[in-house]
């Protein structure tokens, strides 16, 4: 299992970890920017990721469905499954990843709801700034009759809590906090301009 300095390491090395100023996802900024997606492509190291990922989550090993919001979840989603579903529990844990629709809403296409109904539901992100597209899709796990079990995520770089995603268990490889703020205090020089 990678320790989290080594982890950051390996993620410096392949230029997943890099300082530029960029607006977030959920509409923060950051001098500090993570690109996982550089990850998925380095399959060793992604697996190796994944088993520790795995590790963190033993105790939510219960688990029969796997969900997070798409791009951060459609990796790692099915590739955590197989390491805690056939590696540690020697049964199949399934894989989904929510869809933004119009307006932020997350859905699942309609043919696939019927696998989270009833089932016990781990939510998955690779990055946590704030946690609100995980919890959004949280939440859809729920209103289509999942009971969400925890949450786990590779790097937790807002700081954010269980309880704030309304979860018993957060798992994280990563618990280093990277400042993000809001647009409209933004100092850097071309998003001033934009204001």
């Amino acid at each position: 299992m990678l320790t989290e300095n080594q982890l950051v390491s390996h993620l410096r090395d392949i230029g997943a970890v890099r300082k530029k100023h960029v607006v977030l996802v959920g509409g923060r900024h950051s001098d500090d920017y993570v690109d996982l997606e550089l990850l998925f492509p380095r399959t060793a190291l992604f697996s190796t990721v994944c088993r520790s990922l795995a590790l963190e989550c033993l105790d939510m090993r219960e688990a029969e469905v796997i969900i997070g919001p798409e791009r951060g979840a459609t990796y790692l989603a099915p590739r955590l499954a197989e390491k805690l579903g056939e590696r540690c529990c020697g049964r199949e844990i399934l894989s989904l990843d929510a869809r933004k629709g119009a307006r932020g809403k997350f859905f699942i296409p309609e043919h696939l709801e019927p696998l989270v109904a009833g089932k016990k539901v781990l939510g998955i992100d690779d990055v946590l700034t704030t946690g609100r597209s995980l919890r959004k899709t949280l939440d859809l796990a729920e209103k289509l009759g999942g009971t969400v079990i925890g949450a786990c995520c590779v790097w937790n770089r807002g700081g954010v809590t269980a309880d704030e995603l309304g979860v018993p268990r957060l798992a994280s490889l990563i618990n280093i906090l990277l400042p993000s703020w809001e647009a409209a205090v933004c100092t850097n020089p071309k998003c001033r301009l934009l204001l």
